[in-house]
């Protein structure tokens, strides 16, 4: 499932570890590889590893409709920028949070927040919405909104190994420390950015699957024995970070919901009563 992840920390290792290691952009990688020799070392790579879904109280299989958050990816249209962009769901009014992202994917992505009603204009009926800011220049739009669909919900660990191959133990601190300092400093932008890249997230016919994380922590260190035979040119050290995350698993429903403007109630005798409730 985290894939796409990998490539994310792998650009922010080759950007923070430049000038630290030697050709960085060769030296880290998606894993496994074999045991590289003394020339090609400090090597480092990255690989996923053991996924587990969490049988837990935050679990829902529940197929009653209610509110589901939906987050998209919609590259910006070279041609027509303002759009229209049509979602993936109906979303309920008042819901559509827009950014624009330029520098996508890099350490110097940025994005800029658009404002509705100002910025952009949302048709609730056609699912559409259309850019009123100047985004020229922009690689994509990210959008967060709520739909009214049934879904499971269940959460998943999945385990990230990152592998240090070092030619002295002198390298070992610096470059684990290095290493797990920006993974964890990038970590906001890391998880923003697999969020809405992610390969997972698809839907097809009304049916879809999501697959969003929480969060990125370093759960333990892998340590290589260190003996008189132990050779000073072959020290790997594995970091054992844990992704975690949800997976939503349903079907949309058009329509959504709405806000109750009155209830009419029969009468046995009469035409009934017409009662508007008021928002406290």
């Amino acid at each position: 499932m985290i894939q796409q992840l990998i490539q994310l920390i792998i650009n922010q290792l080759v950007a923070g570890l430049a000038g630290v290691i030697t050709t960085p952009a060769t030296r880290i990688t998606q894993g496994p590889i074999t045991r590289p020799s003394q020339a090609l070392r400090p090597r480092i790579t990255l690989e996923a590893d053991k996924l587990e879904w969490r049988q837990s109280l935050n679990d829902d299989t529940s197929g009653q409709p209610r509110n589901i958050e939906s987050r998209e990816r919609i590259p910006v249209s070279v041609g027509l920028p303002q759009g229209p962009y049509l979602l993936g769901n109906q979303p309920l009014a008042g819901t559509l949070d827009l950014v624009v992202v330029y520098n996508e994917g890099l350490v110097t992505e940025y994005t800029v927040p658009l404002l509705a009603g100002i910025d952009f204009t949302m048709n609730i009926a056609t699912s559409q919405f259309t850019v009123i800011k100047p985004i020229v220049g922009a690689n994509a739009l990210r959008a967060v909104y709520s739909f009214v669909g049934n879904a499971s919900v269940r959460e998943f660990e999945q385990t990230l190994l990152v592998t240090l191959f070092l030619d002295t133990w002198t390298d070992l601190n610096r470059l684990s420390g290095l290493t797990t300092a920006i993974i964890h400093s990038q970590q906001v932008l890391l998880l923003d950015q697999f969020n809405f890249l992610s390969p997972s997230n698809f839907s097809a016919n009304g049916f879809f699957c999501q697959v969003q994380l929480q969060r990125l922590k370093l759960v333990s260190m892998t340590m290589p024995p260190r003996t008189s035979t132990q050779a000073l040119s072959d020290v790997v050290v594995v970091l054992n970070f844990v992704a975690v995350g949800t997976e939503r698993l349903g079907k949309s429903l058009s329509g959504g919901f709405g806000i109750v403007q009155s209830i009419h109630t029969q009468g046995s005798s009469g035409p009934g009563v017409t009662i508007k409730p008021t928002l406290g």
